[in-house]
């Protein structure tokens, strides 16, 4: 355990002061801090926009009371100004209104200066026509007003048996931002541990360490500064992640755990790296150039996107579906599936969150002798690439 701890040592101590861990960190944290003061001044801009100007001819004065109750109805800004014709159209061109309107209701005319603004036009006949109905439902002896109420009225009751999941939207933001630096803090550390790998192999930096120490207490002591490394890295995202969001007060309005997800996301990284992470290092020591790493270590690149982007999109379109729930519980898959699941169910069972977890923690064992033996079989091995029949196939030394 004492060799295990000195490389971890060794790789932490090492890795937390390359150029490239620093700069990479530091862009990072900008980008977080750009996208959530972006997203505040979004937010909570000012949107409501100017009024329409329409100029309204002294005859088409009657319909002023109709269309200024039509456009609030349709919660469109409006103001009307009365002009005589020159002045009207003179307005219109110099951009002063939007549009002219003349003549008797219901027999009017609109004006435009160069293309007709369809929400202007319909806005007019939405005005008309309401002013067509009230003038009939007079003439039949009722009264306007009670006829509109009535209408108004006429709408169904709605009823939600389960219950609506509040603020699903912005909370789907901030999981699938969690877990795309999750995402970023698996690639990261693999591509970490998989380079170190690979430096000593071509080196030859590893027989030296392999004459001192066992190459399984090498190999977890590699993975453990790695993942070290890579929590390091997570936690600095999530706390300017956390701090961005904090100090704008973008989701002041929404009752959003941000700090517990971000926790959990440093939970669900340790039991990724455990499986994800170990194997990473373990391929990588099948070649001993680096120009070879990404050939070996593309499937575990895949590995990770695909539990990604099945999460970002199978469980807001079935949410409740077996898929679903089967994938937030199986290993590799629950660190992405289950944040994002326990956003648009209305309740997880505790249970299968607890049993997800045990299933990730079960399976690591299993991984950790694979990926040690892989390590063990193709450390040593100098020259082209090794295959996994080889290495299943060679005899332990």
């Amino acid at each position: 355990m004492r060799n295990v701890l000195l490389v971890a040592r060794r790789e932490l101590q090492a890795g937390i002061v390359k150029k490239s861990f620093l700069i990479s960190t530091a862009i990072m944290v900008a980008i977080l801090f750009i996208a959530v003061f972006v997203l505040d001044y979004f937010a909570n801009r000012d949107t409501s926009e100017e009024a329409t100007q329409i100029a309204i001819s002294a005859e088409a004065e009657p319909l002023v009371a109709t269309l200024t109750q039509t456009a609030a109805a349709q919660g469109t800004a409006i103001e009307t100004t009365t002009l005589g014709d020159a002045d009207g159209e003179a307005a219109v061109l110099d951009g002063d209104a939007a549009a002219f309107v003349t003549g008797t209701p219901p027999a009017i005319a609109v004006t435009f200066k160069h293309n007709p603004d369809v929400d202007v036009i319909q806005l007019l006949t939405d005005a008309l026509q309401s002013q067509a109905l009230a003038d009939e439902v007079t003439k039949l002896g009722g009264d306007p007003a009670e006829f509109t109420q009535s209408i108004a009225a006429a709408a169904p009751d709605v009823k939600v048996l389960e219950g609506e999941i509040e603020n699903w939207g912005p909370n789907y933001l901030v999981t699938v931002v969690v877990l795309g630096l999750l995402l970023f803090g698996l690639i990261s550390s693999g591509s970490i541990i998989s380079q170190g790998v690979v430096e000593e192999k071509a080196s030859r930096v590893v027989e030296i360490l392999l004459a001192t120490i066992r190459p399984s207490e090498l190999f977890a002591g590699k993975v453990l500064g790695a993942g070290l490394i890579g929590l390091i890295q997570l936690a600095i995202y999530g706390a300017a992640a956390y701090g961005a969001v904090r100090i704008t007060g973008v989701l002041d309005g929404f009752d959003i755990p941000v700090g517990p997800q971000m926790l959990a996301m440093l939970g669900w990284f340790l039991l990724g790296f455990a499986t994800l992470g170990t194997l990473w290092g373990a391929l990588a020591s099948l070649v001993s150039r680096q120009e070879d790493v990404g050939a070996v270590t593309t499937p575990m690149v895949f590995a990770v996107m695909i539990p990604f982007y099945v999460a970002i999109y199978l469980v807001p379109n079935a949410p409740e579906s077996a898929w679903t729930t089967n994938l937030s519980i199986a290993p590799v898959f629950a660190p992405f599936v289950m944040p994002i699941r326990q956003v648009f169910s209305a309740a997880v069972p505790g249970w299968q969150l607890a049993l997800a977890i045990v299933l990730n923690v079960a399976i690591v064992p299993l991984i950790v002798w694979l990926a040690g033996t892989i390590y063990h079989r193709a450390i040593l091995h100098t020259g082209s690439r090794m295959t996994l029949s080889e290495v299943f196939t060679k005899a332990a030394d």
